[in-house]
């Protein structure tokens, strides 16, 4: 069939042309000759019009003897194009509204069609929206259930009747309701309806009549995002509708069905009772494990979610059942119940006792050693397992051939740091470094601190050191920081240094990895037991492994030979995203282990050294770190003994109350963070320069005086400690 080209941008079909040229007759004469009635425009310059049918011509134009001539032909009403412009979207009169909405009802495929959305999200209500056509759309296909409605706001009675009066009148019902509130439009199947306003004779007939299937509720992306797919099962278990989920759980309703936000009919549920039901039908249908499994985000299950929300007697009923112990893993579950003790304090008995439930069945790790380290990496090819295959990018470019080597490098390195074995080296290096740059500043060896003073305890499978009452901190005078700093500027870095006080913002702490700025943690929290300078003694095995030539730095260009530079490594860990979508630095140097001792994982890193620092050689270094670990968790203990929950507690019985919690939950709270800056600003130190504080984080910026005559060695092979 011939095309006329209006323009350079748009090519139409000739029933198309007849189509945009008002000429009926004509259209009629061409569909009695077999033309095409999905062939009309093309016009790629334009995703609105492009590849937009004859009906579709014909209804933006408002040609409404067209429309019922391609309607009784059979044109698809439900045709879209590939921008998933729709037949309701081109609409722009009342009356061809009428014609295609009555028409979609009449074959069966209305809700089909109201559902359709562009590939930007927008439905056919936004663009009736735009086009004044709102109300008189929404009344339109609301039509005979308008008075359903009605009837469903009122009693089961009115309700009942109602239907049974629409039914007799022209068969099955339409399956939705569609009503507005003030961010859009929001459609309900009636089955959803009916659960939710607790009709269980509704429910009951509906079922039987199959309007729509079993779990299809609401659809509101927009105007109730958080409700969005929740099913109608999904809404009888959230009103405790015990009748209603029988007879939908009779009928074979999923009971894994998760909505828009992923919660599960077990997040969904406010009443034990509703629970307890959900996981006896699941455990007949063998789906147990699989329904207690669904998490609304990683690592946040049913349970520890009503833990969240402070759900004493649900998190009860699911402790209550005997093969929750046989499927679920308690670690995040009892570290919610501790959260939610902190955060409700008059549940806080009740979460404490069913801390005491869970706290036996946490499982442990054994300790791991660093004297018995296994013979073998655990990775092979650390290139492939952060970045996959080696790109082929192109020869000639530069930056390309630039990328391709700091990406190398940062494979060695973290080959290294998952091989403890052969970072002990280089840490007993800094601490012998450590001791001469002491000697050399003050005169006298490093001193010792006095392991009588603490006892080490395992909080989350990691020994940390807990300081007995009458602790007394070393006087190392900062030593530790000023040769790191002084072993930083030899290549460059270092210029500035700041502490961290809570969670950074990334855009912030990226910003001071790539400068090499010297960056330490916070006092308080997650900072403490992830171990103040844990990222600036990787740091320091990066150097010294480059010094010692076990990483390569340089690289081919055009027949030149090039070197890359401590900082460009730094740079590619916060700028290159591996195969897994996450940052470099996320799996270099930030990952936590639990069955291994890899020092990739800055926790593992900084507990091995002060629990087994003395034994290979690193006396100085791990009593440094141990020391500033002490330091801090004293000042971290009395601040949160502010809180009534904890004020009768010794340091040991804290420390057990916050082992309950993982690491990564040990997190300050923002009057906490503050409190470590006031205490800061307050001590008028000669090295803080600026106290800032915002949402939840605090930059300190430090200046420290290094010793200008020491000169830090490079390495030169095995320390002999």
């Amino acid at each position: 069939m011939p095309h006329e080209t209006l323009s350079d941008r748009m090519n139409v079909s000739l029933l198309g042309w007849c189509i945009l040229k008002n000429y009926p007759i004509v259209v009629q004469k061409l569909i009695d000759i077999g033309v095409n009635l999905e062939d009309g425009i093309v016009c790629e310059a334009d995703p609105y019009y492009h590849h937009q049918s004859p009906l579709m011509l014909a209804c933006g134009m408002a040609n409404k003897d067209i429309v019922t001539i391609l309607l009784r032909a059979g044109a698809n009403v439900l045709h879209t194009n590939p921008f998933g412009i729709s037949m309701l979207m081109v609409i722009r009169d009342a009356k061809i509204c009428h014609l295609i909405v009555n028409h979609s009802m009449d074959n069966g495929c209305f809700n089909e069609l109201i559902s359709k959305k562009t590939q930007d999200g927008i439905s056919a209500f936004g663009y009736a929206k735009k086009r004044n056509l709102f109300e008189v759309f929404f009344e339109l296909i609301n039509g005979e259930m308008k008075e359903l409605l009605t009837a469903f706001m009122e009693t089961e009675e009115a309700a009942l009747k109602q239907l049974n009066q629409v039914i007799g009148r022209i068969g099955k019902p339409q399956p939705s309701f569609f009503y507005k509130n003030n961010d859009g439009v929001i459609q309900e199947t009636l089955l959803y309806f009916a659960a939710k306003k607790n009709y269980p004779s509704v429910v009951h007939l509906l079922i039987e009549l199959e309007l729509a299937p079993i779990d299809e509720g609401m659809n509101c992306e927009v105007a109730a995002p958080k409700l969005h797919a929740t099913s109608p099962l999904g809404i009888a278990c959230f009103h405790g509708h015990t009748e209603i989920i029988h007879l939908l759980i009779a009928k074979g309703a999923n009971l894994l069905h998760i909505n828009h936000i992923r919660h599960s009919l077990l997040m969904i549920a406010r009443e034990a009772r509703i629970v307890r039901l959900l996981l006896e039908e699941a455990d007949k249908r063998g789906l147990f494990p699989q329904l207690l499994a669904i998490e609304h985000k990683p690592n946040l299950d049913a349970v520890s979610l009503h833990c969240s929300l402070g759900a004493v007697d649900i998190v009860h009923q699911f402790l209550n059942i005997p093969q929750f112990w046989l499927f679920m893993s308690v670690t995040n579950i009892l570290a919610q119940a501790r959260g939610a003790a902190l955060r409700f304090p008059e549940k806080a008995a009740d979460f404490d006792a069913i801390c005491q439930v869970l706290r036996p069945h946490k499982y442990k790790h054994l300790p791991l050693s660093l004297h018995n380290l296994p013979a073998e990496p655990r990775l092979t090819d650390c290139y492939f397992s952060l970045f996959g295959s080696r790109s082929g990018a192109e020869k000639a470019l530069f930056a390309s051939q630039k990328n391709e080597a700091i990406k190398t490098v940062i494979a060695q390195f973290h080959q290294l740091l998952i091989q403890p074995a052969r970072c002990i080296p280089y840490l007993k290096f800094l601490n012998d470094e450590l001791c001469r740059y002491y000697f050399e500043a003050h005169g006298q060896p490093f001193p010792l601190l006095n392991n009588q003073e603490y006892d080490f305890v395992l909080i989350e499978d990691l020994y940390y050191p807990v300081p007995k009452a009458d602790y007394q901190p070393m006087k190392k005078n900062k030593a530790l920081q000023e040769l790191l700093i002084s072993l930083f500027r030899k290549y460059g870095m270092a210029e500035y240094a700041y502490q961290w006080i809570g969670f950074v913002p990334n855009e912030i702490a990226d910003s001071q990895v790539k400068q090499g700025d010297y960056v330490f943690e916070g006092g308080y929290g997650t900072g403490l037991f992830h171990g103040k300078l844990s990222h600036m003694l990787q740091r320091v095995i990066l150097i010294y492994a480059i010094e010692h030539g076990e990483i390569n730095m340089t690289f081919e260009y055009n027949q030149s030979r090039h070197t890359l530079t401590v900082k460009d490594i730094l740079e590619g860990l916060v700028s290159i995203i591996t195969q897994n979508g996450v940052k470099a630095w996320n799996l270099v140097k930030d990952l936590r282990t639990y069955h291994y001792i890899e020092f990739s994982d800055p926790h593992r890193l900084f507990s091995s050294l002060m629990y087994e620092g003395r034994t290979i050689g690193c006396s100085a270094l791990a009593d440094c770190l141990t020391d500033s670990f002490c330091s801090g968790l004293i000042r971290y203990y009395h601040a949160w003994k502010k809180n009534t929950f904890f004020s009768d507690l010794d340091i040991l019985a804290f420390i057990k109350q916050q082992d309950d919690l993982t690491l990564e939950r040990f997190s300050p709270l923002p009057e906490l963070i503050q409190a470590e800056l006031i205490e800061k600003s307050h001590k008028r130190q000669v090295e803080i320069n600026a106290v800032t504080y915002s949402e939840g984080y605090g930059l300190i910026c430090k200046n420290y005086q290094p010793n200008e005559r020491f000169v830090p060695d490079s390495f030169h092979g095995l320390s002999t400690g």
